[in-house]
C-alpha cells in the first residue's frame, strides 16, 4: 500500500516530507488538503500545548506546531510529543495523523484566491481547478483517499475533523480531539474558540516576518469567508467537469458534500 500511496505524491513532496530526520511513535501530523482548516487546527492545537492564558504570536505557534515548509529545522531539534503541519498524505510514514477536510468546492475556490495572492496562479477559476496548482500538494481526491486507507488500516492512529464541524459546534468537536491526542485538558474552550477565531489569528503574525504577506499584503492563513460563496464562482461547466470524476462525486456524497 505504501507504493501505492506514493503515486500520489509529487517527487519534490516526497523529499520535502523526507526532510523530517526522525520519526518518533508520538509524532501527529495535522494533514489536510489546501485551506481545509489545517491552519486553525495547528492553532488550536498550539493553544492545547500552551495552555489558553495568554494569547499566542505567530512565531510562538511555529514553536508549538512546526510545519515542515517553513519551520523544518524545528521540527528536526523537537525530540517527543511534536504536532506537525503538513499537506502531504503520506499516511503511511505518519505515526498518528489529524485529519481535516472540508468541502471540495469551498477549498478549491479558497485556494484559487490564495494561489492570487500569493502571486502563484493569475488564472481564472476555471483554469485553476484544471491546473496542476491545484494539485501540488496532491489533489482533494487523493487526500481523501490517504485518509480512508489510514482509517481502514491504523484506525487507533488518526482523528478526522470536519471543517464545518469547528464552524458550527467548536467546543464538541475540539473536546473529543483533545480526547484523542490525550493533551489539553482543562483548557477553557470558549477562551480557545475566542483565541482561534479568525480575526484573532490574522492579528497574531502583525509583527512578525511573514514573506506571504509580503508577496499578498494579508495574512496568508486567514480564509475570510473564502470559499463560503462557492456557488457564485463554480460554473455549470465547471460542475459538469466536477461530476465526470465518478470516484471523486462518490466521496463527497459519503461524507454529506452534495
Amino acid at each position: 500500500m505504501a507504493c501505492a500511496l506514493n503515486r500520489w505524491i509529487p517527487g519534490s513532496l516526497m523529499r520535502l516530507c523526507y526532510g523530517v530526520n526522525v520519526t518518533y511513535p508520538d509524532d501527529i501530523y495535522i494533514v489536510s488538503y489546501p485551506r481545509s482548516g489545517n491552519t486553525w487546527t495547528r492553532y488550536i492545537m498550539a493553544y492545547l500545548k500552551a495552555g489558553v492564558r495568554n494569547s499566542l504570536i505567530a512565531t510562538e505557534v511555529d514553536a508549538y506546531v512546526p510545519n515542515i515548509y517553513t519551520c523544518l529545522s524545528e521540527v528536526n531539534l523537537q525530540s517527543s510529543k511534536r504536532v506537525i503541519k503538513t499537506h502531504v498524505p503520506m499516511m503511511y510514514l505518519y505515526p498518528r495523523v489529524v485529519f481535516v477536510h472540508r468541502d471540495p468546492r469551498e477549498s478549491l475556490v479558497s485556494f484559487w484566491h490564495y494561489s492570487r495572492r500569493v502571486q502563484n496562479f493569475s488564472g481564472t477559476f476555471s483554469q485553476f481547478i484544471r491546473s496542476s496548482v491545484s494539485a501540488q500538494h496532491g489533489s482533494w481526491k487523493e487526500h481523501m483517499q490517504a485518509m480512508q486507507w489510514k482509517v481502514e488500516t491504523d484506525p487507533k492512529n488518526i482523528h478526522v475533523m470536519r471543517y464545518d464541524a469547528l464552524q458550527r459546534d467548536f467546543q464538541n468537536t475540539v473536546s473529543g480531539l483533545i480526547e484523542w491526542c490525550g493533551f489539553g485538558s482543562g483548557v477553557d474552550l470558549d477562551v480557545l474558540k475566542d483565541l482561534t477565531s479568525m480575526e484573532t489569528m490574522a492579528s497574531s503574525d502583525a509583527d512578525c516576518p511573514s514573506p506571504f504577506r509580503s508577496k499578498s499584503g494579508e495574512s496568508f492563513f486567514v480564509d475570510r469567508g473564502k470559499g463560503s460563496d462557492w456557488r457564485s464562482v463554480w460554473t455549470e461547466s465547471d460542475i459538469d467537469w466536477l461530476s465526470r470524476d465518478r470516484e471523486m462525486v462518490s466521496i463527497m456524497e459519503q461524507y454529506g458534500y452534495r
